[in-house]
């Protein structure tokens, strides 16, 4: 429980200091001469660059243990906020801001490992550690509103590298490590792909081939900007309520998530999330579609590690997670490269798309359900 508290505590302040410039970091690089074409190939590369060293991370994690690895790439964040900070033009801010999301890439299977191995409630732990995500999602926004005419992109952008630093140090000195010290035979080393793995794995490509188009990507700060015409302070003011429900709903779905088939839960939110999210394009701007397909995407991202972490034995749990992410994060981050198909890029085409691979996640993943087994694991 200690490794729960220690990363809800350190995970919150962290997000805060992203979250108050990343939405308006697409803005900035239109403002320093990207072009929407060129934005589309950048957040192609970032999805990518999330996803690509997983495995790695994984294999990393499984042999030196989850707590180095999380400790250093908090570490490398504080080297990216001031890289950006110095850029003059958008290729060497894009080359900056690449270090935050392959530093994620790497610390991605050790962080789920650890909040799977440190909590046998494992909806409750995903379910804390998403409320202090969420809570630094929703304040985030709100620090940048108010900070931003003052001190401008820079300023966030050093109290952003000041708070990695600090986050690592804390994560360094208290956080335990959760890998067994033990001998492994080499037969059980290896991911074998079963049925249930593989429809996981063709789920997870859709799911996030769909994301890519909504949360993680730049279109809805980008809707909001262009057909709706708020400013930078209403778009992440936005973000702030969008914020403040998922941290809500975090808690409260994660304890329900330990009473529920987390398979079944991944699927049906897959699907609500980008189906929402395409009615506020339709009607343009119903702020109550706009949070409650971010309640979906929350309520998704607790229940999908839940299941994944069930599937991999302790043994190769990180080096699975971290398959699991490369693959089917390296496909969903081709998703914005199709939108360079259309010409004179319509912003409802992301949304359309996204809908279109929710419904498609939707159908296999579902076919997953039944399986309680993942809640008896210790």
């Amino acid at each position: 429980m200690k490794n729960v508290i220690v990363l809800t505590a350190t995970i919150g302040p962290l997000v805060c200091s992203i979250f108050s410039w990343y939405f308006l970091f697409p803005i900035y690089l239109k403002e320093i001469g990207a072009s929407d074409r060129t934005i589309n190939v950048l957040y192609f590369i970032f999805n990518l660059t999330f996803y690509i060293a997983q495995v790695l991370g994984g294999i990393l994690s499984d042999k030196f243990g989850r707590k180095p690895i999380v400790v250093g790439t908090t570490l490398l964040y504080a080297l990216s906020g001031y890289g950006i900070i110095y850029s003059k033009d958008w290729l060497s801010a894009s080359l900056f801001y690449a270090v935050a999301p392959f530093s994620s890439s790497i610390q991605a299977p050790a962080i789920y490992a650890l909040t799977f191995e440190s909590q046998n409630a494992r909806g409750l732990a995903f379910g804390m550690t998403s409320f202090s995500y969420n809570l630094g999602l929703a304040l985030g926004p709100l620090l940048g509103a108010l900070l931003f005419e003052k001190i401008g992109i820079s300023g966030l952008l050093k109290i952003y590298s000041i708070t990695a630093l600090v986050v690592g140090i804390i994560r360094w000195l208290f956080l335990e490590e959760t890998l067994k010290a033990k001998e492994v035979d080499p037969k059980h080393i290896r991911i074998n792909l079963d049925r249930k793995k593989t429809l996981t794995f063709i789920g997870g490509s859709f799911f996030f081939l769909s994301l890519s188009l909504t949360i993680n990507g730049p279109y809805i700060s980008l809707f909001q900007k262009e057909i709706l015409n708020y400013s930078q302070k209403e778009i992440n003011l936005v973000f702030t309520q969008m914020g403040i429900a998922c941290a809500i709903a975090s808690l409260i779905f994660g304890k329900m998530a330990d009473h529920m088939d987390s398979a079944k839960a991944w699927a049906v939110t897959s699907l609500l999330h980008p189906l929402l999210l395409l009615g506020w394009v339709m009607i343009k701007g119903s702020l109550i579609l706009l949070v409650g397909s971010a309640i979906f995407a929350e309520m998704a991202y607790i229940a999908y590690p839940i299941f994944v972490s069930s599937i991999f034995e302790e043994s190769i749990r990180a080096k699975g997670l971290g398959m699991f992410g490369f693959v089917t994060g390296s496909i969903g981050s081709l998703s914005p490269l199709l939108l360079n198909i259309f010409e004179g890029q319509n912003l409802n085409i992301p949304f359309i798309l996204a809908t279109i691979f929710g419904l498609m996640s939707f159908s296999v993943i579902i076919k997953l359900g039944g399986d309680r087994n993942e809640h008896k694991q210790k």
